[in-house]
Formats: C-alpha cells, sequence, structure tokens
C-alpha cells in the first residue's frame, strides 16, 4: 500500500493545467521559449534539453557511463504535443525519444534548473 502511494505522488499532472500558451522555437531552433498563463516567460536551449532527457535510452545510457558529456550546436527540429501534459521533441542529432512534461520544463529552465 505505502508502495502505491509512494507511486502516485510521483506521476506528471495529466490534467494540462501546467500547458503554456504559446511555444516559440527561437534562434533557428535552438531555444525553446514558453510563455505560461501566470505570465511566466521560460526559455532554455535545445543542448540543454537534449541533455536532461529521460527517455529509456539516455537513462540506460547514463547509468552506463555512455552519455554524451554535453551537446553542441544542436537544434530542435519538431516538438509534438503529448496529450495535454507534455511534447516530445526531436533534435537535429537524430533522437526523438524524450517526453517533457510541462512542469519539468519549467524546472530545466527555471534560473539555477
Amino acid at each position: 500500500m505505502l508502495l502505491a502511494m509512494a507511486a502516485a505522488a510521483v506521476q506528471p499532472d495529466f490534467s494540462g493545467a501546467d500547458a503554456p500558451d504559446e511555444i516559440i522555437l527561437g534562434d533557428d531552433g535552438r531555444r525553446l521559449e514558453l510563455r505560461f498563463p501566470d505570465d511566466a516567460g521560460l526559455a532554455v536551449d535545445a543542448d540543454t534539453l537534449r541533455a536532461a532527457c529521460r527517455c529509456a535510452w539516455c537513462t540506460k545510457a547514463k547509468v552506463e557511463g555512455a552519455f554524451p558529456g554535453g551537446f553542441s550546436g544542436l537544434r530542435i527540429t519538431q516538438i509534438r504535443p503529448i496529450g495535454t501534459y507534455a511534447v516530445n521533441l526531436h533534435f537535429s542529432d537524430g533522437h526523438d525519444r524524450g517526453v517533457f512534461p510541462w512542469s519539468y520544463l519549467r524546472q530545466i529552465a527555471a534560473p539555477g534548473g
């Protein structure tokens, strides 16, 4: 019972309440800009987003020490909505597996995030 409660606590918010009003690809795809209903405007570069990917492939590569130490000059080539709670980002290096919930994007883009 305790395990089930802990698992439920880490589930993303699927309601779409954290969704931005606007998503803009800036600097020729090198920056993702988000404008939220609470007037918060955040921006994060594609290199940072690629490094923050939590897909199974990237997670395994990080655990095995095979994940690149950094990315440079990447672009976001496509943004695909995942329901109302996230986006799937495609990058110029061919990686297209990352799902980024709005709350995670806020965390990554926040100063010091």
